[in-house]
């Protein structure tokens, strides 16, 4: 299986996680409401699951949610690189577990991560304008992998 990168962005309800992320060694995504997911859940399931726990969010909200859910549960895979935005800096990390469920938390789904260089993270100045391309979207899960090699560094 190839290996693949993955931005995982760090804000819950506007505010960044990133430095319990670090510290606790993990990335995580919420829609809590949805209950446990495991791994292989069809996107179907996904998209039944988050319209009856939103009822009356847009099609569009919850299609993009379905992907985002889907991309962290059933798409990322331990060894996996995971980047995550922390103002001008972009800390990596390499996935190091399993998706994991915490009922009572507002990142629900999460998975332990092993960041590289916590304390010296890749400066955006540092990367190209291709990479800081794929780095600027508003999507809370996004595959990165054509610049795997440059996040890896």
């Amino acid at each position: 299986m190839t290996r693949r990168a993955w931005l995982v962005r760090p804000n819950v309800r506007g505010r960044s996680r990133v430095d319990r992320w670090l510290a606790e060694g993990e990335c995580a995504i919420g829609w809590r409401e949805v209950g446990p997911v495991e791994p292989g859940t069809p996107r179907a399931v996904l998209r039944a699951r988050l319209a009856a726990a939103y009822p009356g969010r847009s099609a569009a909200s919850i299609a993009a949610w379905v992907g985002n859910l889907d991309r962290f549960i059933n798409r990322m895979r331990v060894g996996d690189l995971v980047a995550t935005p922390a103002g001008p800096c972009i800390h990596v990390g390499v996935v190091a577990s399993a998706v994991r469920w915490r009922p009572h938390h507002d990142e629900a789904h999460h998975r332990a991560v092993v960041w590289d260089r916590a304390d010296a993270p890749l400066e955006r100045a540092e990367l190209s304008d291709r990479a800081l391309g794929k780095l600027f979207t508003v999507l809370t899960v996004t595959d990165v992998t054509d610049v795997l090699e440059e996040l890896a560094g």
